[in-house]
């Protein structure tokens, strides 16, 4: 995903019809995002997760797209600061920081 353009991200995302949480965290189509960071990347985007791709914009694909790249890269430094270069020791999808994946009745 991270290796992807905004046309390549565009294409795999709008290539079948599926709500936009569905295509970010089907294998298939972007590999590794899963449904913690496919929250934070809706959210980050503004986007409902329940929209269908092929109803998306322009902008909106841009806003996806700009949304997952930021995303996962300040996650990836994030996790890997905390590891100081060994093994992580708590492997959670939960995780402090997290502007909205497991703050059920909490504010975003």
């Amino acid at each position: 995903m991270l290796e992807s353009d905004l046309a390549s991200f565009s294409e795999r995302l709008t290539r079948e019809n599926h709500t936009v949480k569905r295509a970010l965290t089907d294998p298939q189509i972007f590999s590794g995002i899963g449904n913690a960071y496919s929250d934070e990347i809706l959210h980050a985007a503004r986007l409902s997760p329940m929209r269908l791709t092929s109803s998306l914009h322009d902008e909106e694909v841009r806003r996806l797209y700009d949304a997952t790249q930021g995303t996962l890269l300040a996650w990836i430094a994030r996790l890997r600061d905390d590891a100081k270069g060994e093994f992580p020791e708590k492997v959670t999808a939960f995780r402090e920081g997290m502007a909205v994946h497991g703050r059920y009745g909490k504010p975003c």
